[in-house]
């Protein structure tokens, strides 16, 4: 059995030594087990992390480092795509770094996996080291509790063997998940605790199950304080709102925390309007005291008795303090994104879709008009064309072509302040009649669908037949440009990706994740690719667009995925690669030209000569041919080509040769 071991840590570097310790000597003491390790020191400081380095020098030991702090769930992602899988790998196990582990752990586990092999994933309780403090001892006997956290009290007590399809035995700091299982799933991006419960419950969702060993058992330093328990048990209760938020959310707590809700108000305004509200007060406080009594009476049998009082109060304190923390949930969403985002996020629910339709046409319709004249005509493209509209989180994107070359600037002019007046303008394609021919010459097929009023004008033809690579190409380039949404939000927008995924045999979209898989699947990327898009995209939704290529060994795959991105890097010479990824990459170069030939913000100054050479050179180290695409990069390379009054009609003489070439095959 070979197990990767996953340990996400800050600084509490003693900790993570002796558990490091506790790992070797366990798999001395099970030799049919292989231990491989993954630390990922997340928002750590680059000279605890090189210090630790030095001190543990082990192949067998991955040390990997996040300057800036991710959220839990989505630094996990990320070390788990860092840290690839082979399939000599049996699955990953998942630990604090302030666990110690029993010596017949390993053995354990492994006794467990090897009679349920089929199983998705094995947990056990996390208990108190044998010099947990008083005030630890008591917190952890509430919680092992049933009366207190019903089966979330096998969390923190030796319960019975069984197979479960609940996440609410299983925690993070001790969760063994199979190979098979995470080949299929990541955790939630965006959620900052309890990412074991959302996780659990979109796996058990699908039909699997998972099986709890109180044998597999680790020893959890507990908070020293009554402030960071606290602090801790908020965070449990944030975390389970923010799980309940999840749209592939699939456990029934939310509902059952909903109904207990709406039976107590109905309740108490049911006694009030009997009686009185002191009458309800009472009642419904006198049964709480009853439930108190009896979970402090049956706790007290198991600690000390002089700790009565402590356990009476601790109870709702811990109860309470998980309420607030779930009801913050909601403020928590909107804190992690700026006050517009959230608004947009929001409305995005809330308004309905024929309304949201309305209102986009109309300003599609006035943003048209407003470009459009006898020399310009201006029309909508992608979401607001195929009514595929999300109120305030899509653009409306517009295309714009002219004759006049001179009317470039007033119409660039004359769009920003429309951005401006306008809400949800998004970008804007200028073809003008000297560099509209050669845009149209490289732009990829399946993007041109995008447009249907500009293939209408080409009578529906493609110059050049949609091939696997196009389609790749497309998927990269709109996981690239959706990686903010798609990382934070989980489930991606179903009518959007159904028609960029079109082009694939039909899957449901349930998440980011999910679309990588699907492109594995049909042979489109291989797993390190598909691992490589994943981190890559994870850290660019969070600001870390710059910083990973160069520190973090990214450079070879990004430049093969992301030419466009990352051509900088590129040094001269031949690329060694087979041949459809080198056409894959000329493809990328392809849609990059188009992208720069079409944009109003293009200016010819150094930065885009230097960006044109960088592409030039990765072109030239391809050995291919591509008429098209040397065209275009010697277009993009003369600075006089933007203020230069065309000689001929380029952009109509394409028009012409493509309705020609349709006319001729028919």
């Amino acid at each position: 059995m070979k197990i990767k071991v996953f340990i996400l840590t800050k600084d509490r570097i003693e900790s993570l030594k002796s558990l490091l310790s506790d790992l070797e000597n366990g798999s001395k003491k099970t030799p049919n087990v292989e231990i491989k390790c993954t630390v990922l020191f997340n928002g750590s400081t680059l000279h605890l992390w090189q210090q630790t380095q030095q001190e543990i020098q082990r192949d067998d030991y991955h040390l990997l480092w996040l300057p800036k702090g991710l959220p839990l769930g989505a630094a996990r992602n990320y070390a788990l795509s860092r840290s690839q899988m082979d399939a000599s790998f049996s699955g990953a196990l998942f630990l604090d770094d302030d666990v110690r582990l029993p010596e017949d752990y390993f053995k354990s586990l492994f006794l467990r996996f090897k009679d349920n092999p089929e199983i998705s994933f094995i947990g056990g309780p996390n208990l108190d080291p044998p010099d947990t403090p008083l005030f630890g001892r008591i917190v952890s006997e509430v919680f092992a509790e049933s009366w207190v956290c019903g089966e979330i009290s096998d969390r923190y007590r030796k319960g019975l063997a069984r197979s479960s399809k609940s996440f609410k035995p299983f925690i993070l700091c001790n969760l063994f998940m199979s190979k098979h299982t995470l080949e299929q799933f990541r955790f939630s991006n965006a959620l900052v605790a309890g990412e074991e419960n959302e996780i659990l419950a979109r796996v058990t969702s699908k039909g699997k199950s998972g099986f709890y060993d109180p044998k597999v058992y680790v020893f959890h330093e507990r908070r020293s304080g009554g402030f960071d328990t606290f602090s801790q048990i908020f965070k449990y209760g944030l975390g389970g709102g923010l799980a309940a938020l999840e749209k592939n959310h699939r456990d029934h707590s939310s509902l059952k925390w909903r109904v207990t809700f709406f039976l107590f108000v109905f309740t108490f305004l049911a006694l009030a309007l009997w009686q009185s509200l002191a009458f309800a007060a009472a009642t419904l406080g006198s049964l709480y005291a009853s439930y108190l009594l009896v979970s402090s009476l049956k706790i007290i049998g198991r600690t000390k008795k002089s700790a009565s009082a402590l356990v009476i109060l601790l109870i709702p304190m811990i109860q309470w303090t998980y309420v607030c923390g779930r009801g913050s949930a909601l403020f928590t969403r909107w804190r992690n994104f700026s006050l517009k985002l959230s608004l947009r996020y929001w409305l995005s629910k809330i308004v309905p879709k024929p309304l949201a339709l309305l209102i986009y046409r109309i300003l599609g319709g006035f943003a048209t008009s407003a470009l459009s004249s006898p020399e310009s005509q201006a029309w909508c493209r992608n979401s607001l064309v195929f009514n595929s509209i999300r109120f305030a989180k899509s653009d409306i994107d517009l295309t714009l072509h002219f004759t006049n070359s001179q009317l470039r600037e007033p119409l660039i002019k004359k769009y920003y302040r429309l951005k401006k007046a306008l809400p949800f303008v998004g970008e804007i394609l200028f073809y003008d009649s000297r560099s509209g021919g050669k845009a149209l010459s490289v732009i990829n097929p399946i993007e041109l669908r995008q447009d249907p009023t500009l293939l209408r004008l080409l009578k529906k033809s493609l110059h050049r037949t949609a091939t696997d690579r196009d389609g790749l190409v497309f998927i990269l380039r709109k996981l690239e440009s959706n990686a903010f949404d798609l990382i934070h939000e989980t489930k991606p927008a179903k009518d959007k990706w159904e028609r960029y995924l079109a082009s694939l045999p039909p899957f449901e979209a349930t998440d980011f994740f999910s679309i990588l898989n699907h492109l594995a699947e049909q042979n489109l990327l291989n797993a390190d690719e598909k691992e490589t898009i994943f981190s890559y995209l994870l850290l660019k939704a969070y600001d870390y667009e710059d910083f990973h290529v160069e520190e973090l060994g990214f450079k070879d795959f990004l430049i093969q995925l992301f030419p466009h991105r990352y051509c900088y890097a590129f040094q001269d010479g031949s690329l060694d690669l087979p041949l459809k990824k080198r056409q894959m990459i000329c493809a990328q170069l392809r849609w990059e030209c188009w992208g720069l030939l079409t944009s109003p913000l293009i200016r010819q100054d150094e930065r885009l000569s230097t960006h044109v050479n960088h592409l030039e050179r990765i072109y030239k180290s391809l050995n291919l041919i591509d008429k098209d695409l040397e065209e275009a990069l010697k277009d993009l390379s003369l600075k006089e080509n933007f203020d230069q009054k065309p000689d001929e009609p380029y952009f109509e003489q394409a028009l012409l040769a493509q309705n020609e070439l349709v006319e001729s095959r028919s």
